[in-house]
């Protein structure tokens, strides 16, 4: 030992140290407490906001389902109209080739009067 500590001195140093070391862990222990109740409420309001995403979540994906059941419903009105579109206009291109085939034969009687009435016939023979 050196000469200027006793025994009494030591174990007061030792004392110390080991009253130091004590504080130190009370007080880490203090800490570890508080990060662990701030890490619980964290915790919960974690819990909190998953759960409200959730919600929205299952809100939008309601929306989703009916926003595409509305388009398949949109396109299925639009295929029908096409082909009703479609059909209408054949029946049209149809009308009007017999509306030129008839005009045709109006003309083809019509110019056959004009040339009789030239010739002086009056259609009776």
């Amino acid at each position: 030992m050196s000469e200027g500590l006793t025994k009494q001195d030591l174990k007061t140093s030792e004392e110390r140290i080991v009253k130091f070391i004590a504080d130190i862990a009370e007080r880490s222990d203090e800490r570890f407490a508080a990060m662990d109740e701030r890490f619980a409420a964290m915790d919960e309001r974690f819990a909190e906001v998953m759960a409200k995403s959730d919600e929205r979540f299952a809100a939008m994906e309601q929306r989703f389902v009916a926003m595409e059941r509305n388009l398949r419903r949109v396109f299925a009105l639009g295929v029908r109209e096409a082909r009703r579109e479609r059909r209408w206009r054949r029946e049209i291109d149809e009308n009007i080739t017999r509306l030129s085939a008839a005009q045709l034969v109006t003309e083809e009687k019509f110019q056959g009067l004009l040339d009789a009435l030239r010739r002086g016939e009056n259609g009776h023979k």
